[in-house]
């Protein structure tokens, strides 16, 4: 098996969860709800840790790990998505998104 490739497939997704939870974050942020993003990463710290201890106890494998990690990141993403949606009403506009970038990232990550 290819495990190099899928820890980096699966690492790539996680980092890109973490990238937009982090920009919910900053948004969070400017309507001076300071405590939501404290309060989602101590939570996921703790739920990650039950978790990971518990996978490893079980089965002792990096992609597993990696695996847990981009379920936990993409999950906290959906709920500061979510709160950030139904509290501040906030809409994305994708209007000016540079569709060539996403093309080369998908070229570039897919081969």
């Amino acid at each position: 098996r290819n495990y190099g490739k899928i820890l980096f497939i699966v690492a790539v997704i996680k980092l890109l969860f973490t990238f937009y939870s982090q920009t919910i974050n900053g948004i969070l942020i400017g309507f001076e709800r300071y405590s939501i993003p404290s309060v989602v990463a101590f939570v996921t710290l703790i739920i990650r840790t039950v978790i990971v201890i518990g996978a490893l106890i079980i089965r002792q494998s990096a992609v597993l790990i990696v695996t847990i990690d981009t379920i936990i990141a993409a999950v906290s993403f959906i709920y500061t998505f979510m709160y950030c949606i139904k509290k501040f009403k906030i809409r994305f506009v994708f209007k000016d998104f540079n569709k060539n970038i996403f093309l080369i990232a998908i070229f570039y990550f897919g081969t």
